[in-house]
């Protein structure tokens, strides 16, 4: 994640708390976010230079007015649009929903595995990392064939690597190690 993306999420988090809006801008830079993904035409419009500031911003206005958005996001990307940065949308939405999420406590864990699991071991991980991490976790799935075996998790900073290979490489440390 870019640290400038960062930067504006901490911003306008910090005003969106103050306001008590947090989970409004949270669903509208979500929103927002999809729509820069799958509008090509609407990043064209931002990054052509035949397009002036003035039209620039009076296509934000119809999109905030379209999606009944807070002036917080509407100030927001005519500032990101008057310097240039219109880009980071995806990357400042990410941000700003964890810091959303660390405020109502909660946390994402990534889970890797080669394969879709079934749901109850979700649940049943899920509710150990509650008990270990004392917050809400929310569990985000992911299959990479590249694991081989076994799941990754990760918790913020916190890798929980139970993967063959990952045993394998602790396995391998060991053993070094022992040969001091």
């Amino acid at each position: 994640m870019s640290i400038v993306a960062q930067r504006y999420a901490n911003a306008l988090f910090e005003l969106a708390k103050e306001q008590d809006r947090l989970e409004d801008v949270d669903m509208q830079l979500k929103g927002l976010s999809e729509l820069w993904r799958k509008s090509s035409s609407l990043r064209d419009v931002f990054s052509n230079p035949k397009f002036d500031a003035e039209q620039r911003r009076a296509i934000i206005d119809d999109i905030v007015n379209r999606v009944q958005g807070a002036v917080l996001v509407r100030n927001l990307l005519r500032l990101l649009s008057d310097r240039s940065r219109m880009k980071i949308i995806p990357a400042l939405a990410v941000a700003f929903r964890r810091l959303t999420e660390a405020r109502l406590g909660k946390v994402h864990a990534e889970v890797v595995s080669a394969v879709p699991l079934p749901e109850p071991y979700y649940d049943q991980l899920q509710q150990r990392l509650e008990h270990v991490t004392g917050k809400h976790v929310v569990i985000e799935k992911r299959v990479d064939p590249s694991v081989i075996a076994g799941v990754i998790t990760r918790v913020g900073d916190r890798v929980f690597d139970g993967s063959a290979q990952g045993q394998l490489l602790q396995l391998r440390e060991q053993l070094l190690g022992s040969q001091g």
